[in-house]
C-alpha cells in the first residue's frame, strides 16, 4: 500500500510540475509581450525623482551613458565612457524632460553647450548632497524594441526549421505526451470537492 501511494503523489507531482511549467510559460510569453509593446517606464522615474529632489532643495545630478553616438555632450568631460551632469535649475536653462531625450543648455568652462541625451543613455538620477536617488534598471526602448523582435522571430523560425528537418530526417514523426484528456464535444467543466 505504502508503495501505491507514493506512486500516486510522485505522478501527481509531476503532473502537476508539467501544468505548472506550461502556465509559466505561457504567462513569461504573454509578460514579455507586455514589456515589449509598453512605453518605458524610465522617463516617467526621471520627471519624478527630479521633481521630488528639487521639492527637497537637493541638486539633482544625472548620471550618463556617453558611449552612445546619440549622446552629445563635452567630449572633454567624460570619464570611463560616463558623464555626470549638474541639472540643477540654477546651473542649466531650457531644461527638457521628454519621452524621447534630455535636453538642456549649460556652460563648461565658460563656454555655451546645448546637451542632448536619449533617454535610454540615462543611467541613474541622485541628489548630489547625499546620494538619494535611483540608478535605472536596463529597458526596451523603441529603437532596441526592432532588433529584438526580429531577434525573437529568427529563434522562433530556426527552432520550427529545425523541429520540421529533424523528424523528415529520421522519418519519424515526434508525438507530443498530452496530460489531457481529449474531448471534442464537451466544454471544460469544474467539479465541487466535498
Amino acid at each position: 500500500m505504502r508503495i501505491a501511494s507514493d506512486w500516486f503523489i510522485k505522478e501527481k507531482t509531476t503532473t502537476e510540475v508539467a501544468a505548472r511549467s506550461r502556465f509559466h510559460n505561457r504567462y513569461n510569453d504573454k509578460v514579455m509581450t507586455e514589456i515589449l509593446t509598453m512605453i518605458p517606464r524610465r522617463p516617467y522615474l526621471l520627471r519624478a525623482f527630479y521633481d521630488w529632489l528639487i521639492d527637497n532643495h537637493l541638486t539633482p545630478y544625472l548620471m550618463v551613458d556617453a558611449t552612445s553616438e546619440d549622446v552629445i555632450v563635452p567630449r572633454e568631460c567624460v570619464q570611463d565612457g560616463q558623464i555626470i551632469l549638474n541639472i540643477a535649475p540654477s546651473v542649466v536653462s531650457d531644461l527638457s524632460l521628454t519621452n524621447k531625450e534630455v535636453c538642456f543648455d549649460a556652460y563648461f568652462s565658460s563656454v555655451p553647450f546645448s546637451i542632448v541625451i536619449p533617454i535610454s543613455s540615462v543611467l541613474a538620477i541622485y541628489a548630489q548632497e547625499n546620494g538619494f536617488g535611483t540608478l535605472f534598471e536596463a529597458e526596451i526602448f523603441e529603437s532596441e524594441e526592432v532588433k529584438i523582435s526580429h531577434h525573437f522571430l529568427n529563434l522562433v523560425d530556426t527552432s520550427i526549421d529545425t523541429e520540421k528537418n529533424t523528424e523528415e530526417a529520421s522519418g519519424v514523426k515526434k508525438k507530443i505526451p498530452s496530460h489531457r484528456k481529449k474531448s471534442k464535444s464537451q466544454p471544460p467543466t469544474l467539479r465541487i470537492i466535498k
